[in-house]
């Protein structure tokens, strides 16, 4: 589960910008927290879902693509030498533009151990890692990186004691990342019930290519290999009313391991009618085939089914896209019903659309606002920040009032084109 994430000098994120799932003391919407239990009486409330409004290039895509970037190189190992892929920090400042992109997570393991993760990187080297857990609710250290020679090709990661098995510390290649080292090729328990909890951050953007065939992919195999999986994502698929009966894959005769390459083809299925009669005969439709709005729903399904399986975190950019508003507020109710969400999985999610600012779904601390300054920095806000505003207020209403910021600051259209 994620507790809080702050991410510093990557793209428009100049400046240390956090977002927390810690539910505020007040009493609104119970279904809407998630309770943990910790170190015998400490007690932690998380919100199961938390949506980002903002305008158009106002960086809120960036806290996605951010969480993507760490995802993608915890899980992709480099070979000596190798570049850091997508380091790209503030580069509208001097100050800034040469300087590490730095994230930091702090999340719950599987026992509802909290752990926090430090790290921050160029395109050559990680510069800062560490990882803290606390067992018993004593802060106690796992393991740090020690950079003892800025041009040496190996780093230091001296072990905590409480993490070690083996070794006090090992030497790795200074551009990999320790927490990814100690998962696979020297595991270690406590690092990876850390890794495992990461692992299970799942983002969702259906319009960026190499996300979808990733999607795909998993797709794929669940709806082969797994039943159970198989019978909720169709399940859901009817619930949406797309008239399609059903959704299933095949795997290519051809197809390799080689990356960005999709691996399943998937058809829908349909009934034929005889004129207002539906028969018992069926037929496959290549989902390819189908609109925008049917695989946006059918890829969006299955991460959310993934997610609930789990109990992991689903980050979604553009949440609403090619759906219908009532369909979008449904998929957010799943996340808040105990009884379709019993391991408490998480939705982060960037949308535009403004009848998701709902008051009846949402606490106050739930909705979260970017907006660009002069500079090109990304503000990241609150709408619990906001004074006199209460649950029972309209909150689009204050929003499209501009009460909040974070809309587009728009001239006459005449004006515009002078």
């Amino acid at each position: 589960m994620l507790i809080e994430i702050s991410i510093t000098n990557y793209r428009s994120l100049k400046e240390k910008s956090t977002l927390s799932l810690i539910a505020d003391g007040y009493d609104s919407k119970s279904e809407n927290i998630n309770l943990f239990e910790y170190a015998n009486d400490k007690k932690l409330r998380l919100h199961n879902s938390v949506l980002i409004f903002g305008a158009n290039g106002s960086g809120k895509s960036n806290i996605v693509r951010g969480l993507w970037t760490l995802t993608w190189l915890l899980n992709n190992p480099r070979h000596e030498g190798e570049p850091i892929n997508f380091f790209d920090p503030f580069k509208f400042n001097v100050n800034t533009k040469n300087q590490p992109n730095k994230f930091e997570i702090k999340f719950l393991d599987s026992d509802a151990i909290p752990y926090l993760y430090v790290v921050s990187f160029n395109s050559e080297k990680i510069t800062e890692e560490k990882l803290t857990y606390w067992p018993n609710n004593r802060e106690t250290e796992v393991f740090t990186r020690e950079i003892l020679d800025e041009n040496s090709k190996v780093h230091v990661i001296k072990i905590g004691k409480a993490a070690q098995e083996k070794n006090s510390e090992e030497n790795i290649y200074k551009n990999n990342f320790a927490i990814s080292h100690f998962s696979s090729l020297t595991p270690n328990e406590v690092i990876l019930n850390a890794f495992n909890s990461l692992k299970r951050i799942r983002i969702c953007n259906s319009l960026n290519i190499g996300h979808r065939i990733k999607i795909s992919d998993d797709f794929g195999e669940l709806l082969i290999n797994n039943e159970w999986f198989n019978r909720r994502v169709n399940a859901l698929i009817r619930y949406a009313d797309l008239n399609i009966n059903l959704v299933r894959a095949e795997k290519k005769v051809d197809s390799d391991d080689r990356k960005g390459i999709d691996k399943f083809k998937f058809y829908t299925q349909h009934y034929l009618y005889n004129g207002d009669q539906r028969t018992d005969i069926s037929l496959d439709i290549p989902l390819k085939e189908e609109s925008e709005g049917s695989q946006t729903i059918i890829s969006l399904g299955s991460e959310i089914i993934h997610a609930l399986d789990e109990g992991g975190a689903l980050i979604v950019d553009e949440f609403e896209t090619s759906l219908h508003p009532k369909l979008s507020k449904a998929l957010i109710r799943i996340f808040q019903s105990k009884k379709l969400n019993p391991k408490k999985a998480q939705l982060i999610f960037t949308t535009h659309d403004t009848n998701l600012m709902d008051h009846h779904i949402f606490r106050r601390d739930q909705i979260w606002f970017t907006e660009k300054n002069s500079r090109g920095e990304t503000e990241l806000f609150s709408m619990i920040d906001f004074d006199n505003l209460r649950e029972g207020h309209v909150f689009e209403k204050w929003y499209l009032s501009g009460k909040f910021g974070a809309l587009p600051q728009l001239e006459t259209i005449e004006k515009a084109f002078g």
